[in-house]
């Protein structure tokens, strides 16, 4: 069964946090485990793109999901013009490494072209056993409320901690995240940024 949720979010910093945790709620209420480390640094990498390179002013940006079968895309449009671009960042830039993430992170990746603007896109293949049956209705089932609670709570509290909030310290505040509901729903181990 193909499984597709979408949401627009508005041009502002807030915005990146919040396309990380319904990105992470969608998976969670779909069943999906196994690549939401790399699902939450790949969305905070493109909205972040997006944000800076691609949304027109008093524009939108769009964050799409889709579950199909063992694979999960994830797809952020924008309606600016131009198209980005992999580059090789020097060692004391403080950019430019975003979309070399995505690459390292996902399984595929690619870029199309829309009239106007364009969508970047993600795709995530996962364990066919680590992917939970959900029935029509049920886009919840599965999920732990206290670790539903957890991951809402560590977003937020990491966000606040990161200070400024500005896009670009997603993988730090991700990696905070990911431990925190790791710990909570009694999974050992820390999760590192790195």
């Amino acid at each position: 069964m193909l499984l597709s949720r979408q949401r627009r979010f508005p041009r502002a910093h807030r915005s990146v946090p919040a396309a990380r945790r319904f990105a992470l709620e969608t998976l969670a209420g779909w069943g999906y485990r196994g690549r939401e480390d790399d699902v939450r640094v790949c969305v905070s990498e493109l909205v972040t793109n997006a944000l800076l390179h691609g949304v027109p002013p008093g524009r939108e940006l769009s964050l799409v999901l889709v579950g199909d079968g063992p694979l999960v895309r994830i797809e952020v449009r924008d309606s600016g013009s131009g198209s980005p671009e992999v580059r090789d960042a020097a060692v004391d830039d403080c950019g430019g490494r975003g979309l070399r993430l995505v690459m390292a992170l996902a399984d595929d990746f690619g870029v199309t072209p829309h009239r106007p603007g364009k969508s970047v896109w993600a795709v995530f293949k996962t364990d066919r056993a680590e992917v939970a049956e959900v029935k029509d209705g049920e886009g919840g089932a599965g999920v732990d409320e206290p670790v539903r609670q957890a991951l809402a709570t560590a977003l937020g509290e990491r966000g606040r901690e990161a200070g400024t909030g500005e896009p670009g310290s997603g993988v730090a505040v991700a990696a905070a995240a990911a431990s925190t509901v790791l710990s909570r729903a009694g999974e050992t181990g820390p999760v590192t940024g790195s």
